[in-house]
């Protein structure tokens, strides 16, 4: 029987993967699909490895609050640092040089290497807080406005720009490896948006349907131009990605228009928008009913892998030169 599942997340380059449940943690190898390390203890409601190391940051459920953040070394077995907050930790993400925690209305922006704190964040007083980490950047709700998002620098823990991304609350974000590509999902989830971190501009838009259906994960490949989402209804679609630009809609040359600048403004805002949405490449299908959990690409391999909190892996391959279905290659139930 399935573990039941309380947090799951990938390492830095998703060649690990760290489940907290019920009845304590464990650390996988994803590829071979290979349990590394388990430990029996209270639930863990969060738990986040650095790369491949082993420093762990750790969330229990009892006996301690989950206000508690625990960073622990789990080959010696040892608690390096225990940080208490004012309200339950719902994040954190380890990089290199930063440790950034999220609970209900801020975010705590520490130096790794002494855990001084750098700056604290505001963002929204919610349990759904959408936040994403990169080496170089954060991106989180904006407490002002639902549909914008803030970057932050992660070196200064300072915003750099505000981005405007959907018309309702963001729920799902994801960076690009390279940190120059930020992808959101809103409260409805029809669409996918991804912007520039240079610019704060949208360079394209993605259709996932028309149908409202919550946004659970987003992933870029991280050296082909693919990405992938996966939404509550267990559908992943995933889309081959493009330099190039919508081109602009050709005007006939026996066109006559007696208002050129208004019929220019109507095609703008009224033509052009549906064909920016581009559709999916490929799509996988998870057997369940219901799902939540996360999915990554795999770097070396036409595959994507799926973790879910009904405690299942799942593999599919994709076919990267002409889409359509995928196959489920690989099916495991996690270990209690």
């Amino acid at each position: 029987m399935a573990p039941v599942v309380l947090h799951c997340s990938w390492n830095q380059d998703q060649s690990f993967l760290s489940v907290g449940t019920e009845t304590g943690f464990q650390i996988y190898q994803c590829d071979p699909f290979t349990l590394r390390f388990s430990k029996e203890t209270n639930g863990v409601a969060f738990c986040e490895m650095l790369n491949r190391s082993s420093l762990v940051a750790l969330v229990q459920v009892s006996p301690a609050s989950t206000r508690l953040l625990k960073l622990i070394d789990i080959k010696k077995d040892v608690e390096l640092c225990d940080m208490f907050y004012p309200a339950p930790v719902l994040n954190a993400r380890l990089t290199v040089t930063r440790l950034v925690v999220v609970i209900k209305g801020s975010i705590y922006v520490y130096n790794l290497k002494n855990l001084n704190l750098i700056n604290t964040l505001a963002t929204i007083s919610s349990n759904k807080i959408a936040f994403c980490a990169h080496e170089s950047f954060i991106a989180y709700n904006s407490p002002q406005v639902p549909g914008h998002v803030y970057l932050t620098s992660l070196e200064t823990a300072m915003p750099i720009t505000l981005l405007y991304c959907h018309s309702s609350p963001v729920r799902c974000i994801e960076f690009h490896p390279d940190g120059r590509l930020i992808a959101t999902a809103s409260a409805k989830g029809t669409v996918i948006r991804i912007m520039s971190t240079l610019t704060g501009e949208k360079v394209m838009e993605l259709r996932r349907g028309y149908l409202p259906a919550s946004v659970v994960s987003i992933a870029f490949h991280p050296k082909e131009p693919f990405l992938a989402c996966a939404s509550e209804n267990g559908t992943i679609h995933i889309y081959r990605l493009s330099k190039q630009t919508v081109s602009e809609t050709n005007h006939s040359p026996a066109s006559s228009v007696s208002n050129s600048s208004s019929w220019s403004k109507f095609l703008k805002s009224n033509v052009t928008k549906p064909l920016e949405a581009r559709r999916e490449f490929a799509t996988a299908k998870i057997p369940e009913s219901s799902f939540y959990g996360k999915i990554v690409f795999c770097a070396s391999k036409p595959h994507v892998q799926v973790i879910s909190y009904s405690g299942q892996y799942y593999r599919f391959v994709v076919d990267l030169k002409h889409g359509g279905n995928c196959a489920m290659l690989e099916k495991y139930i996690l270990d209690e």
